[in-house]
């Protein structure tokens, strides 16, 4: 085909879609409710306030994601959340033939908890407790795969927060953050 073929065909079809896409554009005066808070790569930088609308909760966990504090500010609450992990482990030591192959099979549990108290628009705590089991091992897991509990990040944030999504703060405590490419740090 040559170029005006081209144009022959592609220039009708430009102008048949245009008014599909026109057709769709939400008049200024209808109104739009706020979209459901999504999940983060860090739980820190949820934002649950969205929540104070009760037309949003629409998940089985949003009564503990948007915990109010005040009936006045919908900027005050607190937030709940956690993750499980389990990972089945199968360990077989290398013996060359030399002994019976003993095999050790465990499960390694992972359970994270966090709140994250907005007291107000000024000031916020986050806390993050974790803790990790090797349940049924026979042979003593390695030190990296069993952990008992410990704070995993626990801070607390001081400064303003405006609608427009600019602000400023000091935070003081222990965090992760994302390093490069999201190495954690």
């Amino acid at each position: 085909m040559n170029s005006s073929t081209w144009g022959a065909l592609v220039i009708p079809a430009l102008a048949t879609i245009r008014p599909v896409f026109a057709a769709q554009v939400v008049e200024p005066s209808a109104e739009i409710p706020p979209a459901h808070p999504t999940f983060r790569l860090f739980r820190y930088d949820e934002d649950y306030s969205a929540l104070a609308d009760p037309r949003l909760r629409t998940d089985l966990f949003d009564p503990i994601k948007y915990v109010p504090l005040s009936a006045t500010d919908p900027k005050t609450y607190l937030s709940f959340g956690g993750e499980l992990r389990l990972q089945p482990e199968s360990y077989a030591p290398p013996d060359l033939g030399t002994t019976p192959v003993a095999h050790d099979d465990y499960l390694l549990t992972r359970i994270e908890v966090h709140a994250d108290a907005h007291f107000s628009r000024h000031l916020r705590a986050f806390a993050e407790l974790i803790d990790g089991v090797a349940s049924g091992a026979e042979v003593e897991p390695p030190p990296n795969q069993e952990d008992g509990v410990d704070l995993q990040q626990g801070f607390v944030d001081f400064g303003d927060r405006d609608e427009s999504g600019t602000s400023w703060f000091v935070r003081t405590g222990r965090m992760e953050m994302g390093f490069g490419s999201y190495r954690l740090v």
